[in-house]
C-alpha cells in the first residue's frame, strides 16, 4: 500500500471509503450511497450533558509578592482527571453557602470560566469563605459505521467517556467504513467528525490494549464477551499496523550507538517532560520507558542494561539545561533520550536550539550519545506552534548527526488510517494514553533494532 496515496480527512462534505460505499453528512445525519441497492440514512444522537451541583471550590491564598499571577482553581470531577475541553461555559454558575450573590456568565470581576482546561481562573483574591459551583459538562464517544459480508450497514455506538474513549468493538464478520468523533455538541457535523476507512486493512483495528482494568473502564459487556463478538486477539492495535518514520540519515551517530552496544552493561537515561515522567500511565508497564526497557531487554537478552527515568511534567529544555548536571551527567548515562518539544513550542527558536546542543556537546564529551524523541500532538486548539517545534529538532538532529526517534511522524499519520488523534489524549490536551505510549517505544526500538 502507498502511503503516499491515501487522503487527508478534508473539508469537504462527501467521502468515498474502501467499500466503495459513498458518504456524505449534513446536520446529524450521514447519509451512505452504495455501488448498487438503496440509500441507508443515520442519524448521530448527541452527547449528554452531565450535570455537578454544588461543588465546594477551595481558595487557595497566593504566596506573597505574587499577587501578580493568576490563581487556578480547577473543577475537580475525580483524584485524578480535570475536563479539558469538555466544560460547557454558559452553565458555570458560582454562588455562596447562603445562595446570596450568585453570579452567572462567561467572566466576572474576580474569575473567569477556563473552558480549555476545564476550570476557573482567578484573576484576583475573593473574599475569604466557601464557594459554590453548578457546571455542566460534555463527555466524548466515537461511534463506528459498519459494514458486514452481506453489505448490511450498521452504525455501533461507543461508549462516552470523559477523555480517550474506547472503540466499540464490532461482531466478527463486520468492518469499519468510517469513525465517527464526537468531542462537542455540534449541531452540525462536520469533516472533523468523520474519518472514513480508505483502505480496509485498517477496518479492524482498536485503540486499547486488552487488560483488565482497561476493560473495566470501558465496561466491557457479557455480550462483547460472547465468541460473536471480535476480541482483541482477533483485531490488531493501531499501534501495530501503522508503519514508522524511516530515519533521518545520521549513518556516524548510528555508529557511535554500535560501539556503545559492545559494552556488556549500557545505562539509559531518559530526559524530559511529563511524557517522561508519565505518572498518569497505568499500569506502568505500559509507559514508554518501562516498554522500551522492556523491548531493549528482549532485542539483547544478553546485555546488562541499567535505566533511569528524569522526567520531570511540566518542565522545558531550559529548565532540564538548569538540571542537567545534576540529573544527567552524575549517573555517568552512555545513552540519553531527551524529549522537551511539548513545552518547548512556545519558546523561541535561539532558546531552544541552544538548549539542544548544550545536551549534544556534553554529553558526547563523556563518550555518552545523545537520542532525541519528537512528542505526540497536542489537542487542536495548542496544536498552532507544534509543527514548527518538531521540524527545527528534525533540523538539529540532521545537523549535529543526532539520532531521532520521530514519534511524531506517526501522529502525523493518523487520520490518515481513520484514527481522530484527539481520541488518543489522556487528559484531553496533551498528554498521550497509555496504548498510544507505544508510539514512543516502537519509535526508540526501531532505532535499536538494526544493531
Amino acid at each position: 500500500m502507498n502511503n503516499s496515496a491515501l487522503p487527508e480527512n478534508s473539508s469537504l462534505h462527501s467521502f468515498t471509503c474502501w467499500s466503495g460505499h459513498l458518504l456524505k453528512f449534513k446536520g446529524r445525519e450521514i447519509t451512505v450511497f452504495p455501488k448498487t441497492g438503496s440509500v441507508q440514512k443515520f442519524t448521530i444522537p448527541q452527547l449528554s450533558s452531565h450535570f455537578i451541583r454544588k461543588e465546594i471550590i477551595s481558595q487557595a491564598v497566593r504566596p506573597a509578592g505574587f499577587d501578580y499571577l493568576p490563581q487556578r482553581t480547577r473543577i475537580n470531577y475525580s483524584s485524578r482527571f480535570n475536563i479539558p475541553g469538555l466544560l460547557q461555559p454558559e452553565s458555570v454558575s458560582i454562588f455562596t453557602e447562603n445562595k446570596i450573590n450568585k453570579i452567572t456568565g462567561l467572566s466576572f470581576d474576580f474569575f473567569s470560566v477556563d473552558s480549555l482546561w476545564g476550570g476557573i481562573n482567578f484573576k484576583k483574591s475573593a473574599d475569604s469563605q466557601k464557594l459554590f459551583i453548578n457546571y455542566a459538562y460534555l463527555e466524548q464517544r466515537l461511534d463506528i459505521l459498519a459494514i458486514n459480508k452481506s453489505g448490511c450497514i450498521k452504525i455501533f455506538y461507543g461508549l462516552e467517556q470523559r477523555t480517550a474513549p474506547p472503540w466499540p468493538l464490532l461482531p466478527i464478520g463486520w468492518n469499519a467504513i468510517a469513525r465517527i468523533y464526537l468531542r462537542v455538541n455540534n449541531h452540525a457535523l462536520t469533516a472533523e467528525n468523520i474519518f472514513p476507512v480508505y483502505d480496509k486493512a485498517y477496518s479492524n483495528i482498536i485503540n486499547y490494549e486488552n487488560t483488565p482494568a482497561r476493560n473495566l473502564i470501558i465496561g466491557k459487556s457479557k455480550k462483547q464477551e460472547n465468541s460473536n463478538f471480535n476480541k482483541p486477539g482477533n483485531t490488531r492495535l493501531y499501534t501495530d499496523i501503522i508503519p514508522l518514520q524511516n530515519l533521518i540519515n545520521t549513518e556516524n551517530a548510528f555508529a557511535r550507538i554500535k560501539c556503545i552496544f559492545k559494552n556488556p552493561e549500557i545505562k539509559i537515561l531518559f530526559f524530559g517532560d511529563s511524557i517522561t515522567e508519565a505518572n498518569d500511565i497505568f499500569p506502568a508497564e505500559h509507559r514508554y520507558t518501562l516498554r522500551t526497557e522492556i523491548g531493549l531487554r528482549s532485542l539483547f537478552p544478553g546485555k546488562n542494561f541499567i535505566f533511569i527515568n528524569s522526567g520531570i511534567g511540566g518542565t522545558n529544555s531550559a529548565y532540564g539545561r538548569r538540571r542537567f548536571k545534576n540529573d544527567v551527567l552524575k549517573h555517568k548515562p552512555d545513552i540519553v533520550i531527551i524529549i522537551f518539544v511539548l513545552n518547548d513550542a512556545d519558546v523561541s527558536d535561539r532558546t531552544v536550539i541552544a538548549d539542544h546542543k548544550y545536551f549534544i556537546h556534553n554529553l558526547r564529551r563523556i563518550g555518552a550519545e545523545p537520542v532525541f524523541m519528537t512528542p505526540n500532538m497536542k489537542t487542536a486548539a495548542l496544536q498552532n506552534n507544534m509543527d514548527h517545534a518538531v521540524e527545527r529538532i528534525r533540523t538539529l538532529c540532521k545537523e549535529k548527526c543526532v539520532l531521532c526517534a520521530d514519534a511524531y511522524a506517526v501522529w502525523e499519520k493518523l487520520s490518515r488510517y481513520s484514527i481522530p488523534y484527539e481520541s488518543l489524549l489522556l487528559n484531553g490536551i496533551n498528554h498521550p494514553d497509555s496504548t498510544a505510549h507505544a508510539i514512543f517505544s516502537k519509535s526508540i526500538l526501531h532505532i535499536f533494532s538494526g544493531i
